[in-house]
């Protein structure tokens, strides 16, 4: 789902929107298309890019992209992420769903760690949006796609950027469905990345 993802009641900041390159939309729209592209995308089957320009001028006529949102996406990003093994595996799941929203409450230090909080217990309400998670024999996968820039090539520093968000997202998708959480992945668009966040989170969420 676009940056800024989280809707937090509480008297705490949500996600920031990292800088990106200027032009007409602006980043957060870019990725909001790039968001809607993604939700429509058929991964039950392998496309060409061909294919995936058909779909996303589908998504123009049905009026869910603008002209601009849809010259805005780079489709060689997403075959590449298609073809990427997060992309394969995303296609070979037993099931995969998508935009799946939440409100879960928590406390501050659930949400934070009780290292990390002093404070009274007060519950927080969250509401938030999945991209996508998907079911393998030994658990679910999440996915959470970001188009944001970052100057490292590694995607860590965007990892950690995102670490309890990633945390909130897995203690949710295991309420939601009473099932484990076995992975939680980033996927950068800007770099091109799947980035493999568990270790980085799985104390928030187990």
């Amino acid at each position: 789902i676009p940056e800024g993802d989280v809707a937090y009641y509480a008297p705490w900041t949500s996600f920031s929107l990292a800088p990106g390159p200027e032009g007409k939309l602006s980043a957060k729209e870019k990725g909001t298309a790039m968001h809607t592209l993604l939700e429509h995308l058929d991964f039950t089957r392998d496309c060409s890019e061909q294919e995936l320009s058909c779909m996303a001028d589908r998504l123009v006529q049905q009026h869910l992209l603008t002209r601009e949102e849809r010259a805005s996406i780079a489709l060689s990003k997403v075959m590449t992420f298609l073809h990427s093994a997060l992309g394969q595996r995303m296609q070979r799941a037993k099931s995969l769903c998508r935009e799946e929203s939440f409100t879960i409450s928590l406390t501050p230090q659930e949400i934070f760690g009780a290292e990390n909080w002093t404070e009274g217990p007060e519950d927080v309400l969250l509401h938030g949006i999945i991209d996508c998670y998907f079911e393998e024999d030994d658990g679910l996968v999440f996915v959470d796609y970001k188009t944001n820039w970052t100057s490292d090539p590694t995607g860590m520093e965007l990892a950690k950027q995102y670490q309890i968000q990633l945390s909130v997202y897995a203690k949710a998708l295991q309420r939601i469905t009473g099932k484990p959480v076995r992975q939680a992945y980033l996927y950068s668009f800007y770099l091109d990345l799947a980035i493999d966040c568990t270790a980085l989170c799985q104390g928030g969420w187990q």
